[in-house]
């Protein structure tokens, strides 16, 4: 058989396909090492929100019952908090 008809085989077809393959999937894992990397910090920030997923669930329903007891106040609030805001647009608007 010659060097061309070898080369052409199917058999070293499959070892190259193999190679690539395995070139490919170091250079995959390398990436996703590099991310893990980069993204270390942003998980650990995840984390620690996490931890304060329950107290904020308890203090988020004792508001919420407490909107619900006098919808009134939560509404002054609001009316408020929008004044406050249109008040600072406007202010800003006048200082640029």
């Amino acid at each position: 058989m010659s060097e061309e008809a070898k080369a052409h085989s199917p058999a070293e077809q499959r070892r190259r396909i193999e190679r690539r393959i395995e070139l490919e999937r170091r250079a995959i894992a390398a990436a996703v090492d590099e991310w893990h990397v980069a993204t270390a910090s942003i998980d650990r920030s995840v984390e620690k929100l996490a931890r304060f997923k329950r107290p904020a669930m308890i203090i988020g329903g004792y508001f919420l019952l407490r909107v619900f007891k006098r919808p009134g106040r939560l509404m002054r609030f609001a009316k408020r908090g929008i004044g406050l805001y249109a008040l600072s647009r406007n202010l800003r608007g006048l200082l640029k």
